[in-house]
């Protein structure tokens, strides 16, 4: 028994030690492919005019300075043209971003149709599951909030401008708003 229990604690030693000597280098790796992921996803949001002037704006925003928030994921889609080509959705171009801080994360849909009618058809085939929507025109030509069911907290927004729908999942009214005004400005120009 006492030769079991030495093997054991020997056995434990090593453990702790070899793992004293690996975690730092784990964790070294991991930050540096949060950077690398971090400049990745600049890198595509800076690519595309409407998600470079939507970040850029963004960027001057002293609420958005002062939240900590950073971008940490990006994608950008173009569908291909042409009747043989396969399609992924009804939307002629994509832009995903996601940002977080410590305390949560938020994610804006850019999605850009061929027409107004479209988008608006898109934007009210939209349903919710496990909350309720309300009708809002406090951004765009038309849109919803979304609502958790559970006491009622806002869970984001989905509107349209002109051939362009928008979508913010933040549950801050006052970042949303940023978000939303940012978003507004970066689809005029195109």
């Amino acid at each position: 028994m006492k030769n079991k229990l030495l093997i054991l604690s020997i056995f434990g030693l090593i453990l702790a030690g070899v793992s004293a000597f690996i975690y730092p280098a784990i964790k070294a790796q991991i930050s540096q492919t949060e950077t690398k992921h971090d400049d990745e996803a600049s890198l595509i949001v800076n690519s595309q005019p409407v998600s470079n002037t939507f970040y850029e704006g963004l960027k001057e925003n002293q609420l958005f300075k002062s939240s900590g928030l950073k971008l940490t994921k990006a994608s950008f889609i173009e569908q291909n043209q042409g009747e043989n080509m396969g399609r992924i959705g009804p939307f002629e171009k994509w832009y995903v971003m996601d940002f977080q801080n410590d305390n949560f994360k938020i994610k804006i849909l850019i999605e850009d149709y061929k027409s107004q009618e479209l988008a608006s058809e898109v934007l009210n085939k939209f349903w919710y599951s496990q909350g309720y929507i309300e009708s809002t025109k406090e951004f765009g030509d038309e849109g919803i909030k979304v609502f958790y069911a559970k006491g009622g907290k806002l869970d984001g927004i989905r509107f349209r401008k002109d051939r362009f729908n928008i979508y913010i999942s933040c549950k801050s009214e006052e970042l949303l708003k940023v978000f939303a005004e940012n978003a507004l400005k970066a689809i005029e120009g195109k």
